[in-house]
């Protein structure tokens, strides 16, 4: 529960591991594809940040259908996230945090956590 808090709450995640949930990447996997609004052949597309050895986190999946995440012309793989971002007109900091607060609330995980840190607070 720490770990997913942490990922959440926090923009540097130099000492986070990252965080794996499948049922994340399923539950975003419902939806449309944010681009063009696709409903067929849906991927979770990570979009978070990564480098060398590095890997990012499942909460930063979002739904795109695999034209506009791999095959197409604009596609995310073939153009990079900042220049995806610019064509599509996207603000995927907004995107991540609306999808993941639905899954928080959808799952009950959001109450619980917020639950654990305020018993925290109130015991110090």
């Amino acid at each position: 529960m720490n770990g997913i808090i942490l990922e959440i709450a926090s923009t540097l995640r130099l000492f986070v591991r990252p965080v794996k949930d499948s049922g994340y990447l399923a539950f975003v996997r419902r939806f449309p594809c944010v681009c063009c609004g696709s409903s067929r052949r849906i991927e979770a597309a990570h979009i978070g940040p990564r480098g060398l050895k590095q890997k990012t986190s499942d909460f930063t999946a979002l739904p795109i259908c695999f034209a506009c995440h791999q095959d197409g012309p604009g596609a995310l793989h073939k153009i990079g996230p900042e220049a995806f971002q610019r064509l599509q007109v996207l603000d995927f900091a907004a995107l991540q945090a609306m999808f993941n607060g639905f899954y928080f609330l959808k799952s009950g995980r959001y109450a619980a956590g917020w639950q654990a840190v305020e018993e925290r607070r109130k015991a110090a």
